[in-house]
């Protein structure tokens, strides 16, 4: 079933949203399934380490595109499944055009929470204050990286990279390794990407890639 026909089909059968009816069926809290992942993300989801990204304040449906994509892989059929379980919590649309993450430690991680659960934590980050990080730049890649952004990635990564919407992430002050290995990844297709932001990806070089981590990093 395609995702626009999962989509009619959740309006009509007014499912009750499966995160809800897990947790009232004993499921843990929703901060205490989140507080499972502070010891790599960090209080709240705000990340300490380089290496780890911060994933407090993004959305739900980012947050839950991402975790079912490591526990999946690519079993698109197997998400599709989830989003339709959700009972209307998750919008399948959304979902089509997410990134999917695939071939970390998460792979191994994600698959030891069921998909209610997900989805019960996401909200719980998507709610929590996302603390930008100081680190140390270089002002001429900043300035060509503003440049960089402006071109080529505010329309979907509004406000400099500040604002996470239902298919973006938060680049503005995130640790900028975790960026470098990141924008890499999408690069060689390690990582999946829209094709809004494949067709953006093609034009720029390693030297774009390395400007527009500093443009981000440089943001307080």
């Amino acid at each position: 079933m395609g995702i626009t026909s999962i989509k009619k089909a959740l309006i009509a059968a007014g499912l009750a949203c499966a995160a809800s009816g897990a947790f009232a069926a004993g499921m843990a809290s929703p901060s205490m399934l989140a507080g499972t992942c502070a010891a790599c993300h960090g209080p709240g989801g705000n990340s300490d380490g380089p290496a780890i990204p911060g994933i407090a304040g993004v959305t739900k449906n980012y947050f839950v595109a991402a975790m079912l994509s490591y526990k999946y892989g690519d079993d698109e059929d197997a998400i599709e499944k989830a989003v339709a379980a959700s009972g209307g919590a998750l919008d399948p649309d959304e979902f089509e055009a997410l990134p999917r993450g695939k071939g970390t430690i998460m792979s191994r991680i994600a698959k030891g929470y069921e998909d209610a659960e997900i989805i019960a934590m996401a909200d719980q980050f998507a709610n929590s204050p996302f603390n930008r990080n100081a680190q140390p730049t270089k002002q001429a890649l900043v300035n060509k990286g503003s440049s960089l952004h402006e071109d080529n990635c505010e329309k979907c990564h509004e406000d400099g990279g500040r604002t996470s919407v239902d298919d973006v992430g938060i680049l503005a002050g995130q640790w900028m390794p975790y960026l470098s290995n990141t924008l890499a990844d999408f690069k060689d297709g390690t990582r999946k990407m829209p094709k809004k932001m494949a067709s953006k990806m093609k034009d720029l070089n390693a030297a774009d890639l390395e400007a527009l981590v500093h443009y981000y990093g440089s943001q307080k």
